[in-house]
C-alpha cells in the first residue's frame, strides 16, 4: 500500500493486469499484515463514494470506482510465510488447469505496452512458460535469481543468490512470470527451505532441465523495486515528473533544486 505518487503500488499492478487481458485477479495476502487494508482498497465501498461526491472530490470518487470494475478479485489469506511459491500453491484450487501469471507486489515496471501483455503473448505463441528478465550490472547478481539461457532464450540453469564465481550471466529474474498449469505438479514437488519457504525459482529451475520448455523473456522496461526506499523514491519521481495534475510544478522544482546540490 505504498504510495506512488497519488495512488497505491497495488494499484498500479492492478492495472498492469487488466491492461494485458486478464479477467481475474488473486490477491495473496499474509494475515498477520494489513492485509484487510489491501481488501479493502478493492471493496465496493458506497459510504466513501458518498463522502467524496459531498466534497466534490469526483476526480477521485472515478478513479475508485473504474478500479473496482477493472478486474474481478478473489483474496486468499495465509498465516505463515512460505515463499511466492508458497503462495501460488495456495491459489491453486482458482487456477485449476488454466495458464496463470505471478507477479510480485513490490515491482513497477514502466513502457507503453504492459510487461506481462508481452509475457502472455510469448506464451501464447510457443506454449513454453515465460519468465521477465532484465540485465543487471555484474556487481547485482547476487541479490537475484540468475537465468542462464542459450541463444534461443531457452533456460537451461536458475541460479538463487549465486556468488560472482558461479554464473557468468547478468540475466536477472524480476518478478513477472507466465506459466502452464503443469508447473503447478512441479511446484508441489519441491522441498521448503529450512526457513520454510518454497522458492518459485527453485521449481522452474527443475522444469527447465527436465522439460527444456522454459523461456527468458529479457525485457528492456524501466523497472522499479518498491521493495526498498530507493526504488520508491524513483518510482516517485519517474511518474511525478509525468503526472497531468503536477508534472510540470514538478519539473520545475527538480531543475532548480539540481542547481543547488
Amino acid at each position: 500500500m505504498i504510495p506512488i505518487v497519488n495512488k497505491p503500488v497495488i494499484d498500479y499492478i492492478v492495472e498492469e493486469v487488466a491492461a494485458s487481458g486478464v479477467e481475474e485477479l488473486i490477491l495473496v495476502l499474509p494475515k498477520y499484515c494489513c492485509s484487510k487494508v489491501v481488501k479493502r482498497q478493492f471493496k465496493d465501498n458506497r459510504v466513501l463514494n458518498k463522502f467524496l461526491l459531498k466534497r466534490q472530490m469526483l476526480d477521485l470518487e472515478k478513479r475508485i470506482n473504474e478500479l473496482n470494475q477493472l478486474i474481478k478479485i478473489k483474496t486468499i489469506y495465509t498465516s505463515k510465510a512460505n515463499g511466492t511459491g508458497g503462495a501460488v500453491l495456495s491459489a491453486k484450487k482458482f487456477i485449476k488447469n488454466e495458464p496463470f501469471a505471478v507477479l510480485n507486489g513490490d515491482d513497477l515496471f514502466f513502457s507503453k505496452k504492459p510487461i506481462l501483455k508481452s509475457l502472455i503473448e510469448t506464451f501464447e505463441k510457443t506454449g513454453k512458460d515465460v519468465l521477465a528478465c532484465v540485465e543487471v550490472e555484474r556487481k547485482q547478481v547476487v541479490n537475484y535469481g540468475i537465468c542462464e539461457c542459450n541463444e534461443e532464450f531457452e533456460v537451461e540453469k536458475i541460479i538463487e543468490k549465486p556468488k560472482l564465481s558461479q554464473t557468468q550471466s547478468n540475466l536477472a529474474l524480476v518478478g513477472r512470470y507466465v506459466l502452464n498449469s503443469k508447473f503447478l505438479s512441479y511446484l508441489k514437488k519441491t522441498k521448503s527451505e529450512p526457513s520454510g519457504e518454497i522458492y518459485l525459482t527453485k521449481t522452474m529451475h527443475e522444469k527447465a532441465i527436465g522439460e527444456h520448455d522454459v523461456l527468458c523473456y529479457k525485457t528492456e522496461c524501466v523497472r522499479m523495486d518498491c521493495g526498498n526506499k530507493l526504488g520508491v523514491l524513483k518510482a516517485n519521481l519517474l511518474l511525478g515528473i509525468e503526472d497531468e495534475e503536477v508534472g510540470k510544478d514538478f519539473r520545475e522544482f527538480l531543475k532548480n533544486f539540481a542547481k543547488s546540490i
